[in-house]
């Protein structure tokens, strides 16, 4: 297996080749050359980067938020997501972006809003609305924070009490097999999971790391900001039944649009890579109303390009070069998110 340090090399490696003017010539012709769709869940103060998170490479400090959309600031043209589909296919002096959020955390508010505004920067966040209305429980993150609570052999006892297909027992149970179990198991199963923890260990969701729905309302007021809808409670739509899939984009886009009194058009597909992402699960979505859907791939694999809309995750260990290099062709090129 290759170790993560000798990734980096690689990629940094590929980085700077891509920079020859004939590769660079050659990226231009990607369908993504003209822009690119960037993606964050968090931004915290780096005293609080990487405490009881499922995934610290989600975690962007408010530091090298602010950076990085000064250097977007001055090397992109960064537009709301409307005028971004409108003018993606017309070749500009300088390549178009716009910012996401998924899931709904309350320092978007707190946090990431005083940058954005602070920079001019459109931005869509696309919210869990389950998380909102404390609805459905984030079991990625209840069932990190148990993990870090040494709870960790009753959450694989749990699984694999719970789920005849487990895959989890005898092993060396660890943070990557909740992520993994979160990714590839159905809401029904991880409500059962998650109810019978709270009711072995006593210990209930950390609703706080949410917006409100108040909180969401003023973030809503911001001119700057677009919410979007993340479904009611981050399943893997690919994993759920017909009518439980349609329920999750559906009343997702009815609850927001409740809660705020205004429409909500654009979607974001939980996880949204290939294996989450299916024709049907369009069509439910283009069904439901939304204008627009993104994705987390690196670029669209086929249909309606406006619902499959590919997206950048930025972490922070992001450069110029890199932002430059995977934005203006190469991920789309190799269809990797080439992350450092």
């Amino acid at each position: 297996m290759i170790s993560k340090g000798i990734k980096s090399r690689i990629k940094s490696s590929l980085f700077s080749i891509s920079r020859h003017p004939l590769l660079k010539n050659l990226l231009s012709f990607s369908p993504t050359a003209n822009g690119a769709i960037f993606c964050f869940h968090r931004v915290l103060p780096a005293v609080h980067e990487s405490k009881n998170f499922p995934g610290d490479d989600y975690v962007i400090t408010v530091d090298s938020f602010e950076k990085f959309l000064a250097f977007l600031a001055e090397n992109f043209c960064c537009v709301d997501l409307d005028t971004y589909l409108s003018r993606i296919n017309v070749r500009s002096s300088k390549p178009l972006c716009h910012i996401t959020f998924d899931d709904g955390y309350s320092d978007n508010l707190e946090f990431a809003l005083p940058a954005i505004k602070k920079f001019s920067m459109p931005t869509t966040v696309y919210v869990t609305s389950g998380y909102i209305s404390r609805d459905c429980t984030p079991t990625h993150h209840y069932l990190i924070h148990l993990y870090d609570l040494s709870f960790n052999s009753l959450i694989q006892s749990t699984i694999d009490t719970h789920d005849v297909n487990s895959i989890f027992t005898g092993i060396d149970f660890g943070r990557d097999n909740i992520s993994y179990f979160v990714s590839n198991s159905s809401t029904l199963l991880q409500k059962r999971v998650c109810n019978s923890l709270m009711d072995k260990t006593g210990v209930k969701p950390n609703w706080d790391i949410f917006l409100t729905p108040s909180e969401l309302r003023s973030l809503a007021l911001e001119p700057l900001i677009e919410i979007g809808s993340h479904t009611l409670s981050h399943p893997n739509l690919a994993k759920e039944p017909y009518e439980t899939m349609k329920n999750e984009i559906l009343m997702s886009k009815e609850s927001l649009e409740s809660t705020l009194s205004k429409k909500v058009s654009h979607f974001a597909y939980p996880y949204g890579g290939f294996k989450q992402v299916s024709q049907a699960i369009v069509q439910e979505v283009e069904k439901a109303g939304y204008s627009t859907a993104v994705t987390t791939m690196p670029r669209p694999f086929r249909g309606n390009k406006s619902f499959l809309l590919p997206r950048l995750f930025i972490t922070n260990k992001w450069t110029e070069n890199s932002v430059l290099t995977r934005a203006l062709g190469l991920s789309w090129f190799l269809n990797k998110q080439l992350t450092l």
